[in-house]
C-alpha cells in the first residue's frame, strides 16, 4: 500500500496477515506461530525492495502491520518490539 504525504513523499506499508494465535513459545502448537518466525518475515519484509510502478522507481516498505485472526500474547509483541534492530527500526505496528 502507499500513502502519498502533503509534501508530496510517499509512505510505503507492507501487512502481514496470520491466522490463529501469535506466542513467543519456543514451539508452537498446532494453529499457534511463533513469534520467532514472524519476526524473521519481517525483517525480510523490510529489507526487500518492492517496485512502485507509478513512479518507476524500487523502494523500501517504510511501515508494518501484523495482523492475526487469535491472540498477539504480551511475551510475544515485547519480544517482536525488542527484536527489531534499532538501525531497521521504522514503523510496527500490531493489531
Amino acid at each position: 500500500m502507499r500513502y502519498t504525504l502533503p509534501t508530496q513523499h510517499f509512505l510505503y506499508f507492507g501487512v502481514q496477515v496470520k491466522r490463529g494465535k501469535l506466542d513467543a513459545m519456543g514451539k508452537s502448537r498446532a494453529g499457534n506461530a511463533n513469534i520467532a518466525e514472524i519476526h524473521n518475515q519481517a525483517l525480510m519484509m523490510l529489507a526487500h525492495e518492492i517496485f512502485d510502478p507509478e513512479t518507476n522507481r524500487r523502494v523500501l516498505v517504510d511501515h508494518e502491520f501484523i495482523a492475526a485472526g487469535g491472540e498477539i500474547t504480551k511475551a510475544a509483541r515485547n519480544w517482536l518490539g525488542n527484536g527489531v534492530p534499532q538501525c531497521r527500526r521504522r514503523a510496527a505496528v500490531w493489531v
